[in-house]
Formats: structure tokens, C-alpha cells, sequence
């Protein structure tokens, strides 16, 4: 991806997913998860990495990790600005394994 369309990505969906900062020091004295990293660990985790090891060089805990890509997950479909595109060969698998 390219950098400038991550930093797209990540303001499209800022909105909906950003933390409370000062919440986020209270609960853990420590800043909260910023947009391009909950973004990094999505893409990364989709592109078949582990999520132990993402989580791990990203610096957060497992449930933040899920809480983190499932609400960026969330955020990029209720934008409105991505669709979702099968091909033709992925909807005729799915006729065959529902037979």
C-alpha cells in the first residue's frame, strides 16, 4: 500500500475509531493506540501475519489487538466509500461448497 493511501485510509476512518486521551492515561498511564497503528496491525494481521507476533512488535495486549482491528474493520465498512467486490470465481466457489 501505497503511503500516501494509508494516510487516506487512516483519515477516513479517524473519526470512528480514535481513543479518548485522556482516558486512555487513566486507565493505562500510557497515551492511547493511535490510528496508524490499529491500521498496521490490520493490515498486517489480513495479510496472514500472526496476531501474537503484531501485537507484539506493535506493543499491545491481545484484546486490544482484536478490539482494535475489528472496530477499524467496522469503521472502514460503515464509511460508505469502500464496496465490496467478489469475483467471479470466488461466487461460484461458494455455490459449490453450499450445495
Amino acid at each position: 500500500m501505497e503511503y500516501s493511501a494509508f494516510l487516506k485510509l487512516c483519515n477516513i476512518i479517524r473519526p470512528q475509531v480514535q481513543f479518548d486521551d485522556e482516558m486512555s492515561r487513566c486507565r493505562t498511564s500510557k497515551g492511547p493506540i493511535t490510528v496508524e497503528i490499529m491500521i498496521r496491525c490490520l493490515l498486517q494481521w489480513f495479510g496472514g501475519g500472526s496476531y501474537l507476533d503484531i501485537r507484539l512488535c506493535a506493543g499491545i495486549c491481545p484484546t486490544a489487538f482484536h478490539c482494535c482491528t475489528y472496530k477499524c474493520i467496522d469503521a472502514i465498512f460503515n464509511s460508505g466509500r469502500f464496496v465490496i467486490v467478489l469475483q467471479k470465481n470466488w461466487m461460484w466457489m461458494c455455490r459449490v461448497l453450499h450445495r
